[in-house]
């Protein structure tokens, strides 16, 4: 008997849901954790958050990979088809996995930062494109330059700006970015 068959049969609940999940490699993991949230009843959408908004390209990379292994279709297929809107729009991007990784240029957050105050403040499909392609695409170390001079420029943490501006799970999901 292996060790998971073993942990599903004397485990329950949570615990056991969780302790099956570290028997496996992490890709592999969100690959299932993936598939789940978007092949069931109702899409989970918070499962795609949690997990598109918090890997690095290569985790992205690595998590399409055992998506397609595993499950033999294509993780931005599936999200584009089981999603919709700026939210399917943002995770498309997200899953892209080519967000750029440790670069920063300090000439360009305040100008980052002012696109960012106008998408928060026009609210059209254009400025959502933009705030999207800003948070989906930049640096962490860039993001967290642009987040300062969004603060000098509006006065307001971004988190808040985005919580006041946006709503639903396109909401949810800039401000876990």
């Amino acid at each position: 008997k292996d060790l998971i068959t073993d942990l599903k049969e004397n485990l329950s609940h949570h615990f056991k849901e969780v302790m099956v999940g570290l028997m496996y490699p992490p890709a592999s993991y969100d690959a299932h954790e993936l598939w789940h949230a978007l092949k069931g009843v109702d899409t989970e959408e918070k499962c795609l958050i949690d997990i598109l908004a918090s890997r690095s390209n290569m985790e992205i990379f690595q998590m399409k990979e055992a998506y397609l292994m595993q499950y033999n279709n294509d993780l931005q297929q599936d999200i584009d088809s089981e999603t919709s809107g700026h939210f399917r729009d943002t995770l498309m991007n997200l899953a892209q996995g080519t967000r750029m990784e440790g670069y920063a240029d300090p000439s360009t957050a305040a100008q980052d930062a002012m696109i960012l105050w106008e998408a928060c403040q026009q609210k059209t499909g254009e400025h959502k494109n933009m705030l999207q392609m800003i948070l989906c695409n930049k640096s962490y170390q860039q993001l967290w330059m642009v987040f300062q001079e969004f603060q000098n420029i509006s006065g307001q943490d971004i988190v808040e700006a985005i919580n006041e501006c946006y709503d639903g799970y396109f909401q949810e999901l800039l401000v876990a970015i």
